[in-house]
């Protein structure tokens, strides 16, 4: 039986593996991929495919320091409590088993699930205004997104772009006073209840159309979108081990600590403020350095 198993492998896991081989642990990674996130790179039109994911260098460091014997490439199907620890369930193989669990599973963004989406994603498309936004600098762009968060990121790209084009198709809890200063920026453009029918453009993203209630059509030209309608949390193979919040993100403390004192969590999988990778690097290492502690007050077998 393993000291510490990892399930996933995003920064947070990439950095629990890492720490917990470290810390001389006997660690198992168990993920298709190490990096997650910080493998995807963005394109756009006259800029050459660049990495604007910050701590993507620093996460590939913790990579290279897991060896292959300590990575099984392979999702995972289940995870089970058994006496002891945990069996982890690959989609192929044998059954993994730990004593400690770390689960670093990620989020997925919500999408549009329009004509055009999957073609322009990482080209001209993208479901991080915060990783993105500086790219965009003089140029006219789209976010959609029906809350707080989809607000905050208009305003931020509203300080870099030409235009924003806000498109709010079902509004629910929009801040008032963040509108107003939406509004007062002078170069943004509201559109609300209008639906996204699709991403166009023809090797970039160049624009979107759009369809109000009414079936009324418009076409925007664009040079980016941004999809900012929330994430979903990986979190459905431990939901019948620890506490989720109510967007189904698994509760942690401030020492990557779950509901179950066996059971750490690190990464957008989380609860943790920021979907940013330095956060769940920091998450990750705090994850391995509790999965130590609790194994060291454990009886000795």
């Amino acid at each position: 039986m393993h000291d510490l198993l990892v399930v996933g492998g995003g920064p947070g896991g990439v950095a629990a593996a890492a720490y917990g081989l470290h810390l001389g642990l006997d660690t198992l990674i168990i993920s298709p991929d190490l990096g997650g996130k910080v493998n995807y790179h963005f394109e756009l039109e006259g800029l050459p495919a660049i990495d604007t994911v910050h701590g993507s260098k620093l996460t590939q460091i913790f990579a290279a320091k897991i060896d292959l014997s300590s990575h099984l490439a392979q999702s995972v199907s289940a995870v089970e409590e058994i006496p002891g620890g945990f069996r982890v369930t690959p989609e192929q193989g044998e059954p993994q088993e730990g004593k400690t669990l770390v689960i670093a599973t990620g989020a997925k963004p919500r999408r549009l699930y329009v004509p055009g989406e999957d073609k322009y994603w990482g080209r001209g498309l993208s479901y991080s205004a915060l990783s993105h936004a500086p790219l965009f600098v003089g140029r006219e762009v789209a976010v959609i997104g029906n809350d707080r968060r989809a607000q905050i990121a208009a305003l931020e790209l509203s300080r870099v772009a030409s235009t924003v084009y806000f498109i709010v198709p079902r509004p629910q809890m929009l801040d008032p006073l963040l509108m107003e200063r939406l509004t007062a920026r002078g170069n943004t453009q509201l559109f609300q209840r209008w639906e996204v029918i699709s991403v166009d453009g023809k090797e970039f993203v160049t624009g979107l159309s759009l369809q109000s209630g009414d079936g009324v059509i418009r076409e925007l030209k664009l040079d980016g979108v941004f999809v900012e309608l929330g994430l979903l949390a990986n979190s459905d193979l431990v939901a019948h081990l620890v506490e989720r919040d109510e967007q189904g993100r698994i509760k942690i403390n401030h020492q990557a600590c779950t509901s179950h004192p066996a059971i750490f969590a690190a990464g957008d999988v989380t609860d943790v403020h920021g979907e940013q990778v330095p956060i769940a690097l920091g998450d990750g290492i705090k994850a391995a350095l509790s999965a130590s502690e609790y194994l060291v007050g454990q009886p000795e077998n």
